[in-house]
C-alpha cells in the first residue's frame, strides 16, 4: 500500500517510463534497432535439401483438364495436396508464367509451372508458415540444376533469395514429373528475411516491344491452342512495315558497331523495355507517373509517402550520394557477385529488364533474386563457340545489352571506390569459400545423386535422361572453368573488362568442350527428344522450323518471318563481347520467338519465364515475429476434417502487433498508476 507524499511523483515516473517504452517499440526501426528474422518451420521441412520431396495432388479430373486446356487464363481451382505425407485441403492451384506458359500451351505438352496458394480459399491457412509456393517446371534447362544452383548460391552467400528444393509431383496418383519447389516471394518470405520490418516489396516490370503497352496474361497468340486472327493481322502489319522500310531493324536492335566495346550490347534498345527507365532504377523526375512500372509491380500496399520515399532514394543513388543510407550495400553487392558469376542476362544486367524484386524499408533498397532458368549464358542461345566468352565474361563489365550508365544501381556501386573494392573482396570470398573450400562440389554432386532416379522416370521431361547426364556434367565443368577465370581476373592475370579482353585474349580460359546449348538455352529449351518435340520461344531459328506447321492464317506469319530473315543485322558484334563470343547468327540473344509473338494490342507487364511471380495480389507482409507457427491445415484424408488448424496469420492487421502491444502496455501502466494514487 502506497501512502506517501511522493505518490504523485511515483505515478508520473511510471507513466513517463511507459510512454518512452511505447515510443521505442513504435519507432524502433528509425532508431536503428535491427529487425528480428523469423525462423519458419518450412525451412527445415519442405526446403531441406537432403531428399527429393513429394507432392501428391488430388483434384477433380474435369477441373484439372479444364485448367490444362485453358492454362493461359491462370484461373485457380481447388485441390487437396499431401506434401511429404502431410495433407492439406482446399488449397488453390493454377498455371503460371508468361512466355514459357504460352509456348507450352501452343505445344503438345502439359508440363506447366504452377502456383500454389495455401491461403487462397481459407484465410490465414499456411503450410508450416508458408503462404505461397511456386512449382517450377524446369523448362529450357536440360541440367535440371540452373535455378536450384543459383538460389542455393544466393542463400549460401547471404543474398536475399527464396528457398528451393526438388519435389516429385503426382496428380491423382499418376506420376507427373520432377519439379523445383520455390518459396513464393510474398508474406512468409518477407517475414523470414526481414522479420518485424514494415517495408515494401516491388517487382518492377516493363516488357513492351515495338513501343507498345502492357499485355494481359492471356494475350499470347495460340495461348489456347488455336489461331488468333487478330494476332495474325497485327503480325502481318508489322511485317509489311519491315519490308517497306518503315521499321529500321538495325536501329531497333541498337547501333551495335558504333557502341562496340564501351557499351556491351550497345544502344538504348532494351527488348522488353524501350521505355523502362524506371525498371532500370533510373531517376528521371519527382512525378509519380514516371515510375508506373514500379508501382504497378507493388506486392504490398503502398501510399504516396512510400512512393516519394522510393523516388528520393533513387535520386540519391543515381547521384552517387548517401549510398549506405539508400542501399543495403552489403546485401546488394553479395547479390551482384553471385548474379554476375552465373551470367543471367534475362534480368537487370541484360536487356530484358526484369526478373528481380526490389525491397524498400525506410528508404533503403535491397535486391531479391528471381528466375534463373536461363542463367549460365542460356539467354544468349549459345553454341560451343560462345562458351569461352561466357566462361571468361568480365566481372567489371558484367552487362549485356546496356552500359553501366543505363543501370544506375550497378553504376553507383562501381563508381564508389569502397563499394568496388568490397565487390572484389566478396568475389574472392565466394571463390575461396564455395569453390576452393569444396562446398560447390558437395552441393552439386549431392543434388545430382538425389535427382537422377527421378529424372530417369520423369514422364513429362523436356529432355531425355541421357541428355540430362551430359548437360549436368557440362554445367559442372562450366562452373569450375568460370571460377578459374574469375580467380585470374581478381589476381590480374586475366583482363576483367571487355575492353581488356578484346585487346588481349591470350590469357583467357579455354572452354572448347563446353556447348552452352546442350545445357538448355533460350532457343533450345523445349527439346523433348523421343518424348515429343516442340520449339522454344527464344529465337528466329525456332520460328523457321515451324514454318511448315503454320496453317489457316499462317501466310501472315510467314511474311513476318521472311521480312525478319532479311532484315536483322549480323549479331557477331553484339556489344563488344570478348574475342571468342559467338556470331549470334540471325537474331540477338533476346529476340523472342516470332511464333509465340504476343498480340500487339497490349504488351505484358511480365513477359517472362514461368518462374515469375504474378502481380495480381498486393498484401502487406505479416509482421508476426513471435514465430507462432504450428503445422497448418493438417487434415484427415478420409473425412477431411481438420485436426490442427493453427497457422501463421497473414492478415494485414498483424503488421501492427507492436503498436497494439505497446498501447496495452501503456494502458496497464495508467491503471497501475491510478490504483497506486487511490491507495
Amino acid at each position: 500500500m502506497l501512502k506517501s507524499k511522493n505518490t504523485s511523483l511515483v505515478c508520473f515516473v511510471i507513466i513517463a517510463l511507459t510512454v518512452i517504452i511505447t515510443l521505442l517499440f513504435m519507432f524502433s526501426g528509425s532508431l536503428g534497432v535491427l529487425a528480428v528474422q523469423a525462423k519458419m518451420p518450412y525451412e527445415d521441412t519442405l526446403f531441406s535439401t537432403d531428399k527429393v520431396h513429394t507432392l501428391d495432388i488430388t483434384v477433380d479430373t474435369d477441373e484439372w483438364s479444364n485448367l490444362l486446356q485453358n492454362a493461359t487464363n491462370k484461373e485457380y481451382i481447388s485441390c487437396m495436396a499431401a506434401i511429404d505425407g502431410e495433407i492439406l485441403t482446399n488449397i488453390a492451384i493454377r498455371a503460371k508464367g508468361n512466355s514459357t506458359l504460352s509456348s507450352i500451351a501452343s505445344s503438345d505438352s502439359d508440363r506447366y509451372s504452377f502456383k500454389v496458394e495455401f491461403d487462397h480459399y481459407v484465410k490465414g491457412q499456411t503450410y508450416q508458415g508458408l503462404d505461397k509456393l511456386v512449382l517450377n517446371n524446369i523448362a529450357q534447362d536440360n541440367t535440371y540444376m540452373k535455378d536450384y544452383l543459383c538460389y542455393q548460391m544466393m542463400n549460401y552467400f547471404d543474398a536475399d533469395a527464396p528457398l528451393t528444393s526438388f519435389i516429385y509431383i503426382t496428380i491423382n496418383g499418376e506420376d507427373w514429373g520432377l519439379y523445383l519447389a520455390v518459396e513464393g516471394v510474398e508474406d512468409a518470405f518477407l517475414e523470414r528475411n526481414y522479420g518485424n520490418e514494415n517495408g515494401n516489396l516491388y517487382k518492377p516490370e516493363s516488357d513492351s516491344m515495338f513501343g507498345g503497352g502492357k499485355m494481359e496474361n492471356n494475350d499470347f497468340a495460340g495461348g489456347n491452342r488455336q489461331v488468333d486472327e487478330q494476332f495474325n493481322e497485327q503480325f502481318a502489319e508489322i511485317a509489311e512495315k519491315i519490308q517497306n522500310g518503315e521499321i529500321d531493324m538495325e536501329q531497333m536492335f541498337g547501333q551495335f558497331e558504333e557502341n562496340r566495346g564501351a557499351n556491351r550490347g550497345g544502344g538504348n534498345f532494351a527488348m522488353g523495355g524501350m521505355n523502362a527507365s524506371d525498371v532500370a532504377l533510373k531517376y528521371t523526375d519527382d512525378t509519380f507517373e514516371s515510375y508506373e512500372n514500379i508501382w504497378s509491380g507493388a506486392k504490398t500496399d503502398i501510399t504516396d509517402e512510400d512512393k516519394a520515399r522510393l523516388i528520393s532514394s533513387l535520386k540519391q543513388m543515381n547521384n552517387g550520394e548517401n549510398l549506405n543510407d539508400v542501399l543495403d550495400v552489403e546485401e546488394v553487392l553479395r547479390y551482384f557477385v553471385v548474379h554476375n558469376f552465373v551470367l543471367n542476362f534475362d534480368s537487370y544486367t541484360g536487356s530484358m529488364l526484369h526478373n528481380y524484386y526490389l525491397y524498400e524499408n525506410d528508404g533503403q533498397l535491397s535486391m531479391i533474386a528471381w528466375d534463373y532458368n536461363l542463367a549460365f549464358g542460356a539467354f544468349a542461345m549459345g553454341s560451343s563457340d560462345s562458351a569461352g566468352g561466357l566462361v571468361n565474361y568480365p566481372i567489371d563489365t558484367p552487362l549485356s545489352g546496356a552500359s553501366l550508365e543505363d543501370r544506375p544501381l550497378l553504376n553507383a556501386l562501381f563508381n564508389d571506390e569502397a563499394c568496388f573494392e568490397r565487390y572484389h573482396e566478396l568475389f574472392s570470398e565466394l571463390m575461396k569459400g564455395f569453390f576452393d573450400g569444396g562446398d560447390f562440389a558437395s552441393l552439386y554432386d549431392n543434388a545430382i545423386s538425389l535427382i537422377s532416379p527421378y529424372v530417369e522416370k520423369d514422364p513429362t521431361a523436356f529432355c531425355s535422361y541421357d541428355e540430362f547426364i551430359v548437360a549436368s556434367e557440362m554445367l559442372r565443368e562450366f562452373c569450375l572453368l568460370r571460377a578459374e577465370s574469375i580467380k585470374g581476373q581478381l589476381e590480374g592475370t586475366i583482363p576483367s573488362t571487355s575492353e581488356g579482353q578484346t585487346a588481349d585474349s591470350t590469357s583467357l580460359i579455354t572452354a572448347d568442350d563446353i556447348d552452352i546449348s546442350v545445357m538448355g538455352s533460350n532457343g533450345r529449351g523445349f527439346n523433348m527428344s523421343e518424348k515429343g518435340n516442340f520449339g522454344g520461344f527464344g529465337g528466329i531459328n525456332n520460328f523457321k522450323d515451324r514454318k511448315e506447321t503454320v496453317t489457316a492464317n499462317g501466310e501472315n506469319t510467314l511474311l513476318m518471318a521472311n521480312a525478319i530473315e532479311g532484315g536483322i543485322p549480323n549479331m557477331g558484334d553484339f556489344g563488344g563481347a570478348p574475342p571468342d563470343m559467338p556470331n549470334m547468327g540471325e537474331a540477338p540473344p533476346n529476340m523472342p520467338n516470332m511464333g509465340d509473338m504476343p498480340s500487339m494490342g497490349e504488351i505484358p507487364a511480365d513477359f517472362e519465364s514461368d518462374t515469375t511471380s504474378d502481380n495480381e495480389e498486393q498484401t502487406k507482409p505479416s509482421t508476426n515475429s513471435d514465430n507462432n507457427t504450428d503445422k497448418a491445415g493438417q487434415f484427415n484424408f478420409q473425412n477431411q476434417q481438420p485436426q490442427d488448424t493453427k497457422t501463421v496469420s497473414t492478415d494485414n492487421e498483424n503488421g501492427y502487433l507492436w503498436i497494439l502491444g505497446s498501447a496495452a502496455f501503456l494502458s496497464l501502466g495508467l491503471i497501475f498508476a491510478k490504483l497506486a494514487y487511490r491507495k
